[in-house]
């Protein structure tokens, strides 16, 4: 919770606590434009829209496992040399 929720009397409004500003971007966009608009404005959580509604709500931890999902394993980048057998 933020530090504010403290100074709240119950039954406040959430209004006072919440973010104004939600940044939405298109189903259709790939996960990169998502986590470049999460980063550039330091944000975790981003709506998701299809022609102007909303369908959903993207996180940094959903994004996150998507990279767990796809970990990238490097390759033995250096080739041995294979030797030819002598007749």
């Amino acid at each position: 919770m933020r530090v504010v929720s403290r100074q709240l009397k119950p039954g406040s409004p959430i209004s006072t606590v919440m973010t104004g500003k939600a940044y939405t971007i298109p189903q259709y966009n790939d996960s990169s434009a998502a986590a470049r608009l999460m980063r550039n404005h330091n944000i975790h959580h981003v709506v998701v829209t299809h022609e102007k509604s909303i369908v959903g709500i993207l996180s940094a931890f959903d994004l996150l496992k998507l990279v767990e999902e796809h970990a990238y394993v490097p390759k033995n980048t250096k080739k041995k040399k294979r030797r030819r057998k002598s007749k």
